[in-house]
């Protein structure tokens, strides 16, 4: 079962958004992300019980709910009929009548649209792998990611001379990367939205320059090179996946703000 830590990751992560849009992004928004960060991959139990009610194998069972449920490829697919809930009741709001009881009122349309019911479960639900695959002990995701690091070089360079030539490259990359990034906000002939997008797709190159460098060296040679006792190669994979990834879901699911959007012409 999920515990407090899920709970209050989901919902206090969905309230700073909420805050930090002016409620663009709105408490319905909030409930579904928080709710499926906080038990949606776990539904995986009635799943599993569904198994061993039809007369499946424990072991068999157990694997199947995770790998349909509670994993990173199983999830999107689950998310699609779980999206189906959230959409149903966006078709109502919640009034409360004088004796304090809620009450479903239904709307003339939907709240949101089915799509970014999906956007939010399936982002929820790839935010709870974030404390599981870290926290949980011994789990494959973490040792994955641990084993792309080397930690046999140590970073300072006093303490292991000669330092490492991928150490130096890795310095290049960092420095190089900052030259740009300032380069791109001191344009003064682009506008906000422009220096924005140049700075998102220069982000992006240098990561999947880099994973392209540290997985064909590691696919090669079976050994991951030492970039300063970090296992960057697994730690840019998962934050992708559990981290930037869902956070683009989010931002993708509720009206943009005024700079984002394509400016009109009289």
């Amino acid at each position: 079962m999920s515990g407090v830590t899920h709970l209050v990751f989901g919902f206090g992560f969905g309230l700073i958004i909420l805050y930090l849009t002016n409620n663009r992004f709105d408490l319905r928004r909030v409930l579904i992300f928080g709710t499926n960060n906080y038990i949606g991959p776990d539904l995986r139990v009635l799943i599993l019980g569904l198994f061993l009610l039809f007369g499946f194998p424990e072991d068999n069972a157990n694997w199947l709910s995770i790998v349909l449920v509670h994993s990173a490829y199983g999830w999107p697919l689950f998310s699609l009929v779980v999206a189906l809930i959230y959409y149903y009741f966006s078709h109502y709001t919640i009034e409360k009548t004088e004796k304090f009881i809620p009450t479903l009122i239904r709307l003339k349309e939907p709240a949101m649209s089915y799509l970014d019911c999906y956007k939010l479960t399936l982002a929820g639900g790839l935010f709870h792998f974030h404390l599981d695959w870290l926290f949980h002990p011994n789990t494959p995701e973490y040792t994955a990611i641990m084993s792309t690091g080397n930690f046999e070089q140590p970073f300072q360079p006093w303490t292991a001379p000669p330092i490492h030539w991928s150490m130096l490259f890795t310095g290049i990359i960092m420095l190089s990367f900052g030259y740009l990034m300032l380069w791109i906000f001191a344009m003064k002939n682009w506008s906000q939205k422009e220096k924005f997008i140049n700075a998102v797709k220069l982000n992006i190159l240098y990561a999947i320059f880099y994973l392209v460098w540290l997985g064909a060296w590691l696919l090669v040679t079976g050994d991951p090179l030492p970039v300063g006792e970090e296992s960057d190669f697994g730690q840019i994979i998962f934050y992708g996946i559990v981290f930037f990834f869902p956070l683009i879901l989010v931002a993708t699911s509720f009206e943009r703000s005024e700079f984002m959007k394509a400016p009109q012409i009289n």
